[in-house]
């Protein structure tokens, strides 16, 4: 099974697929399964999916959601509970007023404003599906919690929670703006150990790209983990080789040295 990160991985700086990338990723998916693993949610990786030519299952959220996008519904589902939840957030506004709140939870966005200078990815797309009062947000189990403010506070509030919160949280900082948080059963090695069981796949086959935070223990455990020139440092030290950079192809570097060779 071959599994791509998407961003800062398949994706060039600009967000776009280089073509060499997107022919590669199209003929390795003729030969194995290919799967996504990121922290978007499924809305977010649809045209991307579709643009690659696949509709394998997904690893969304950090490995919080197995998802099926022919069918549009949940293979796995592992949610922070809403009263984690609701003690996080209570928390966070304590030490921290002005943070801006988001849960999603499965493939629905819910959060307290909109500030246009602490927008995702995901949210230069798709507009929330709810706009709601922390008050009422606090009911939700969470595929995935987030926090968004300047890059100073995130680190403070970071280490603030994490003192707190010891055991069920998991902590990633993928963006200097945001703090995500979700079950700590979850990961995304875990997810995509548990989707290649589901698809009958022997997980000591796995070869897996990234380049963050969250690829670490999925490049580290992955029979053939690789990471991006451009990844943070741990991801490289936890790599079995490096790929160039997303700004060089080097996706479709690896995968036709590692997949391709003598096709």
């Amino acid at each position: 099974m071959l599994v791509l990160d998407i961003d800062g991985t398949l994706l060039r700086p600009d967000r776009t697929i280089s073509p060499r990338v997107r022919d590669a990723v199209r003929r390795a998916a003729g030969m194995i399964p290919t799967v996504l693993a990121t922290a978007r949610p499924p809305r977010s990786v649809r045209a991307i999916a579709e643009e690659l030519g696949l509709d394998a299952p997904q690893v969304n959220y950090n490995g919080a959601l197995l998802w099926n996008p022919r069918s549009r519904e949940a293979i796995q589902h592992t949610p922070l509970p809403a009263e984690t939840c609701s003690t996080l957030m209570t928390r966070a506004r304590s030490l921290l007023a002005h943070s801006v709140i988001s849960i999603e939870h499965l493939d629905r966005w819910y959060t307290d404003r909109i500030e246009e200078r602490f927008t995702t990815e995901t949210g230069k797309l798709f507009a929330p599906d709810f706009i709601q009062p922390i008050e009422l947000l606090s009911t939700l189990a969470a595929t995935k919690l987030m926090f968004h403010a300047d890059p100073f506070e995130i680190d403070a509030l970071r280490a603030a929670l994490e003192h707190d919160f010891r055991t069920g949280v998991t902590f990633i900082r993928t963006d200097p703006d945001l703090l995500q948080m979700m079950n700590a059963s979850t990961s995304k090695w875990l997810g995509v150990r548990a989707l290649a069981t589901h698809l009958g796949i022997d997980s000591t086959g796995i070869m897996a790209i990234g380049d963050n935070e969250n690829d670490i223990e999925m490049i580290r455990e992955s029979s053939l983990g690789i990471a991006m020139e451009n990844a943070c440092a741990p991801a490289k030290a936890a790599a079995k080789w490096i790929a160039p950079s997303n700004a060089d192809d080097g996706v479709a570097v690896a995968i036709e040295r590692f997949v391709l060779d003598g096709d």
